[in-house]
C-alpha cells in the first residue's frame, strides 16, 4: 500500500488521517487490496478471479444496505451467501449450490485477510460451516412437537389471565388465520441506525382494522394513527399499509412504542409457558405444530395464505423437513371446514380422539380446575386435603367444594 500523502490510497495503521482512513474502506477500494493480496495467500490464479468478484459483490451489497463491513452480523451474511440473486442471460436467479459454496470460501478469505490489518474485525465470521443455511432446519434447536389442543388452551387461558395485551400476543402466537403473525426482519436502510436487522411482530390483514384485529387494540397504547405518524418519522420508506401493520408493545408505560424483539417475545413465551406449567413451549414449535397439521391436509399455498406469510418459504421455514404425509381425515377435514383454521382445529379434535391422555395431562388438568374451583392463582399451591398422591394411590373421600367456589356443581 503506498503511504497516506500520496491521496491515493491511505495505508492502515496508527498516524494516518481519517479521510485516508475512510477512502480505504470504500468497497471498490477494499475489493481492490483484497485482489492484490489472493496470489500472495496461496489462492489459485484460476480462483483469483471469482473470489474477488464475490467479495466485490459482498462489499457493495454492505454499502447499499448500510452494513459496517468489518462487523457484519451472521445473519447479513448468511442472507447474502443463500439468496443474493445472480445475473444469468439477462435474468435475475437464485445462486446454484456451487455459487453458495464459491461465496463462502471468498467470505472466508476476505475476513480472514481483514483481521490481519484489523485484529477487532469479524467476531463471528470463522469457518464456511456456519454460514451454510439448509431451509427448514432450524439449526440446533430440537425438532418441534405437535402441541396438543389441551397445552393450547392452557397456554392462552394463562396468557389472558396475565392481561389483555399478553393475551392478545399469546392468541396471534397461535392464530391460524389471515391476521396470524410472524417474525419478520427488516432490512430497510433507513430503519434504526445499527447493523441489526430488528425484528418485529407484523400482523398481515386486509382492511384497515378488521374486527378481529380488535383485541389488538390492547396491545397498543396508542390508535393506528399514532403508529403512522411515529413509523413515517422513524422510517420514512417502511411502507405501512393493509400488507404490513406491525403491532408494537410499549417498554414502559407511557413510553415511546418499541418493535417487539424476538427475546422480549420469548421472554413473554417464556412467562406465559411457565403460568401454564408448560415451560418447554417456544414460538416455534406453537408454528411448527400448526403448520404440520395444516400441510396434512391443505397445499402449502392455502396455509401460507393462512397464516399470513407473504412467501411460501416463509412456511416451509417452520415446517419439518421433508414430506408431510397426508392425514386419512383429509377428505372429511375439507368437505366439513369452512377455512383453513377450522380444519386445523377440526383435525386435531380428530386425531386426538382417541387417544386416551396420559397420567402428566391428567393430572396437570385436574390441578388446573381444582385451581380454578377453589379460586387459587394458576401457580398457587393446592390445600393439602386436595394434593393427589402419586400413581392414584390416593382412595380417601375427597372434601366437597364450597358452594360459593365459581364452577361448583
Amino acid at each position: 500500500m503506498v503511504e497516506s500523502g500520496s491521496g491515493v490510497v491511505g495505508s492502515v495503521g496508527p498516524g494516518v488521517r481519517p479521510r485516508d482512513i475512510q477512502r480505504f474502506l470504500r468497497p471498490a477500494n477494499l475489493a481492490a487490496e483484497f485482489r492484490c493480496w489472493l496470489p500472495a495467500s496461496g489462492c489459485a490464479a484460476d480462483t483469483v478471479g471469482p473470489y474477488a468478484s464475490h467479495a466485490a459483490s459482498w462489499l457493495g451489497w454492505c454499502d447499499r444496505r448500510r452494513i459496517d463491513p468489518l462487523h457484519p452480523h451472521l445473519l447479513d451474511l448468511q442472507q447474502w451467501v443463500n439468496t443474493h440473486p445472480v445475473r444469468v442471460e439477462g435474468q435475475r436467479k437464485p445462486p446454484s449450490a456451487a455459487t453458495r459454496a464459491n461465496r463462502r470460501k471468498a467470505v472466508v478469505k476476505l475476513y480472514a485477510w481483514i483481521r490481519s490489518w484489523c485484529p477487532a474485525a469479524d467476531g463471528e465470521v470463522r469457518n464456511a460451516a456456519r454460514l451454510v443455511h439448509t431451509p427448514g432446519d432450524p439449526g440446533r434447536r430440537p425438532r418441534a412437537r405437535t402441541l396438543t389442543p389441551r397445552e393450547i388452551a392452557d397456554f392462552l387461558g394463562a396468557a389472558e389471565q396475565m392481561g389483555p395485551a399478553v393475551g392478545a400476543v399469546g392468541h396471534l402466537l397461535t392464530d391460524m388465520g389471515p391476521r396470524g403473525c410472524e417474525m419478520v426482519r427488516l432490512w430497510w436502510r433507513d430503519w434504526l441506525p445499527g447493523n441489526w436487522p430488528y425484528p418485529v411482530l407484523r400482523t398481515s390483514g386486509r382492511g384497515e382494522l378488521a374486527p378481529a384485529d380488535r383485541p389488538l387494540a390492547a396491545a397498543c397504547i396508542g390508535p393506528v394513527e399514532e403508529y403512522r405518524d411515529w413509523l413515517a418519522w422513524v422510517a420514512p420508506r417502511l411502507p405501512v399499509g393493509p400488507r404490513a401493520r406491525m403491532l408494537m408493545l410499549p417498554a414502559r408505560p407511557h413510553s415511546t412504542p418499541t418493535p417487539l424483539t424476538s427475546r422480549r417475545l420469548q421472554r413473554l413465551v417464556d412467562r406465559i409457558a411457565a403460568e401454564a406449567g408448560l415451560e418447554d413451549i417456544e414460538p416455534h414449535d406453537l408454528r411448527a405444530g400448526w403448520i404440520r397439521h395444516g400441510l396434512s391436509v391443505y397445499s402449502l399455498a392455502e396455509v401460507s395464505g393462512a397464516i399470513g406469510h407473504q412467501t411460501l418459504s416463509a412456511t416451509t421455514r417452520y415446517a419439518p423437513s421433508g414430506t408431510v404425509k397426508s392425514s386419512p381425515y383429509a377428505p372429511r377435514v375439507r368437505a366439513e371446514a369452512a377455512t383453513v383454521a377450522d380444519g386445523v382445529v377440526m383435525l386435531r379434535r380428530l386425531e386426538t380422539a382417541g387417544e386416551p391422555p396420559t397420567e402428566l395431562e391428567a393430572l396437570r388438568a385436574e390441578n388446573i380446575h381444582l385451581r380454578a374451583a377453589l379460586g387459587l392463582a394458576p401457580g398457587a399451591p393446592l390445600p393439602a386435603d386436595w394434593r393427589r398422591a402419586p400413581y392414584g394411590g390416593d382412595d380417601a373421600p375427597r372434601p366437597s367444594l364450597p358452594v360459593s367456589a365459581p364452577g361448583a356443581a
